[in-house]
């Protein structure tokens, strides 16, 4: 998401894939999540986050910058500044992950099989920060070499733990890409029953699919047309085309893509194919989806 949340639940087009899509149009395969767990994630966020603002409030140093430290027992500042790492962390995922809720559910596109990537968003927000504060005590970004936990800012540790864990996908797929360019070596081709390479991964011959594109239909003359397309094998650095020629684009927090229409695209009434390049090849090119405008 480009503001971290879908800006339109996946809708139906004539393309198959696993991106959860509307029950009226899904060619997913999933049954459409019912209420019952729609109410069981919802109950589950703000248990996390709950628990989250508890660890900020009593065990981080906010409390102290606040000046009130309370009657807990105190803690070294490494563990409080753990504590807070943990909890922005937590927070940073769960704004992602109830936004991506909150619009799939509003759509009338949330599947079941995506109920998992909702209870682990969290999880993966706090390890993800949890890695970026050890590299602070390594001394990676430290101002010195000697420099303790004490000579960190809180309020600048935990606003960047906080983007950690809300984009923590975009995190992970770049230090895959960073971890591969650096420690690629011959060997592993000669390991036998590998798994293949990610769609999408650098070195992946599979072409990317589009799986859904909301809108379905755009309006002649609509003022700022954006499309929001779900698939797989987007890539770190997908580029949408419409027609034949790019358009702006940018991957959203769970890995749907933003596109950017032209007035020119949604000027006068007919259909819009639209394609995703993984970082600009053309050979990885997706089959094209049909938009239409009317």
């Amino acid at each position: 998401m480009a503001d971290q949340s879908v800006q339109g639940a996946p809708g139906s087009v004539e393309q198959s894939g696993n991106g959860p899509a509307p029950a009226g149009g899904r060619e997913s395969g999933s049954p459409p999540a019912g209420t019952l767990l729609v109410v069981a994630l919802t109950v589950y966020l703000f248990a996390v986050t709950a628990g989250a603002l508890w660890l900020l409030l009593v065990k981080s140093p906010v409390p102290a910058l606040l000046g009130q430290t309370g009657n807990e027992a105190p803690v070294s500042t490494d563990w409080q500044m753990l504590h807070l790492v943990i909890a922005m962390g937590a927070l940073g995922s769960v704004i992602h992950a109830a936004t991506s809720l909150a619009d799939y559910v509003g759509n009338r596109g949330l599947v079941r099989s995506w109920a998992l990537w909702f209870v682990m968003r969290p999880l993966t927000g706090v390890l993800l920060a949890v890695v970026f504060f050890f590299l602070l005590r390594m001394g990676v970004v430290q101002p010195s070499a000697n420099a303790g936990a004490s000579a960190l800012n809180p309020i600048a540790i935990g606003a960047l733990s906080g983007l950690v864990g809300m984009f923590s996908k975009q995190a992970i797929d770049k230090l895959a890409e960073v971890f591969d360019t650096l420690f690629q070596g011959r060997h592993d081709e000669d390991r036998k029953d590998k798994l293949p390479k990610s769609e999408g991964q650098a070195g992946s011959t599979k072409p990317a699919t589009i799986a859904s594109a909301l809108p379905a239909t755009l309006a002649k003359g609509q003022q700022d047309p954006v499309l929001t397309l779900t698939g797989q094998g987007f890539g770190a650095t997908p580029q949408a085309t419409v027609n034949g020629s790019p358009r702006g684009s940018s991957l959203n927090g769970d890995g749907s893509l933003k596109v950017t229409l032209t007035a020119q695209d949604v000027a006068a009434a007919g259909s819009l194919q639209v394609a995703v390049l993984p970082g600009g090849n053309a050979a990885l090119a997706s089959p094209p989806v049909t938009v239409t405008v009317q």
